[in-house]
């Protein structure tokens, strides 16, 4: 199968979406099939990039265009690449805010649709409208309803042969006979295939818990989250290591004084963004890891999903669900063992588990499998 994915960003280990890019076509090269990875609005450059990845004996070609560039530019470029390439499928890896900054796709189905109407469209929808699943503020319901617009517009335009999304709600939201899940896989390699010693309740070594990513706006949520790990800390006559590994985001001061104010501030060790093989090893050393997604959303968070398959419990935000079925829904690997949340019992934490290296491989079989039903 020759399939050309379209995205924001490919700039490693900086875009999310960009990273699943570069995974999910290196692991569809292994398979057998012909892939080109094509940014049409990167920020991180400022002229026009082409890279190739070396995947086992065969290449994967990533091509970038700067943002920089004026969008006639860029999709004028795009469409000599794909005419050039002649793919059975462009998959154009969604989300809004990678096309622009407030997440408004105002044209982008103008622009799509003059790369030729004579492929078959796939869209995976990494992320929706704001306020999928709640707004806070006025502003933010008024912004999402008009990304919704402009999103329904686009799926309307472009008229998708096969749309995919990662998590119920958004299959729910999107509908359609043509819509199908399509599970996420972490955004680390795993690189290590350990099970570190279970310190929980020897009162010789501190819990190491790692959180990965940006912090969020939901401080009363994350507060209760430290003060449920400080309680397990004490229950086992314990200190605490907590890691803090990424950029954080604009919330992470304040995320960081919570956890100092309750923790204290030697229990903190923030280091930064990191290689993928060093956040891989960050995790296979940790107890525990903390997650900024609930369970309606943590099927879509790659970093969530990154410590799961490296076997940690991860305690996600706010409450456990009522209907566990409902949001577990055609997932294709059971993390029902290793997700709790600040209601649960103290005493009944997850244990740590092997990890999980197959989830990219079964993936990305899923992905093709998809496609094919549908052609």
């Amino acid at each position: 199968m020759k399939i050309i994915f379209l995205c924001g960003s490919l700039e490693p280990g900086r875009d999310g979406v960009g990273d699943y890019v570069t995974r999910l076509a290196g692991e569809l090269i292994k398979q057998g099939n012909q892939v080109v990875a094509l940014a049409l609005n990167d920020k991180y450059i400022e002229e026009e990039r082409i890279c190739i990845n070396d995947v086992e004996t065969k290449q994967l070609k990533l091509i970038r265009l700067p943002a920089t560039w004026e969008a006639n530019q860029r999709f004028a470029k795009a469409q000599e690449i794909i005419h050039g390439f002649q793919p059975e499928w462009i998959s154009l890896q969604f989300v809004p805010f990678s096309f622009h900054n407030k997440g408004i796709v105002i044209g982008l189905d103008k622009y799509l649709l003059q790369l030729g109407n004579t492929y078959r469209w796939h869209i995976m929808f990494h992320e929706l409208w704001v306020g999928v699943n709640q707004s806070n503020t006025i502003r933010q319901f008024i912004l999402g309803q008009t990304q919704k617009v402009f999103i329904k517009r686009l799926i309307k335009r472009l008229h998708p042969t096969c749309i995919t999304t990662s998590i119920p709600l958004y299959k729910k939201t999107i509908s359609g006979t043509n819509v199908s899940l399509l599970p996420l896989f972490g955004n680390i390699p795993i690189l290590q295939n350990q099970v570190s010693a279970d310190k929980l309740g020897n009162d010789k070594f501190p819990i190491t818990v790692v959180h990965f990513g940006s912090f969020t706006s939901h401080i009363e949520e994350f507060t209760a989250q430290i003060k449920w790990i400080q309680t397990v800390a004490n229950s086992r006559d314990q200190q605490v290591n907590f890691l803090a590994i990424g950029e954080g985001g604009p919330f992470k001061a304040t995320a960081l004084l919570i956890v100092e104010s309750i923790l204290g501030a030697n229990s903190i060790n923030d280091l930064g963004r990191r290689s993928f093989t060093e956040v891989s090893e960050f995790f296979s050393k940790a107890d525990l890891g903390i997650s900024r997604a609930d369970y309606e959303m943590y099927g879509k968070s790659g970093s969530t999903l990154a410590m799961l398959e490296h076997g940690l419990p991860v305690l996600l935000r706010g409450q456990g669900p009522s209907d566990v079925e409902d949001y577990l829904e055609n997932n294709l690997f059971d993390y029902r063992t290793q997700v709790f949340f600040c209601d649960d019992d103290i005493n009944e934490i997850p244990v740590k588990r092997s990890s999980n290296k197959n989830s990219l491989t079964t993936i990305a079989s899923l992905f093709t499998q998809t496609l094919e039903r549908v052609q």
